[in-house]
């Protein structure tokens, strides 16, 4: 499984998965079936590469493994 970035809110797996960031919200409605499911607002999902094809209108992008800062270079 590879690792995305989640750009808009979207819902797997009865799981919210959120952009990162501060959030006190930790149930949230489902939009498939209206019961209360996790949110789970770290910023990434792990998905199958056919899975992630799924996504579309920039939902989710790859997962840098360095963060622009770390590829800096020290002064």
């Amino acid at each position: 499984m590879a690792k995305f970035t989640v750009l808009r809110p979207i819902e797997y797996n009865q799981v919210l998965y959120m952009p990162q960031g501060p959030t006190d919200v930790v149930r949230a409605k489902s939009a498939d079936n209206g019961g209360d499911i996790p949110v789970d607002a770290s910023g990434a999902i792990e998905l199958d590469a056919a899975v992630a094809e799924t996504f579309t209108g920039s939902q989710i992008a790859p997962f840098a493994a360095e963060t622009p800062a770390a590829k800096r270079p020290k002064r």
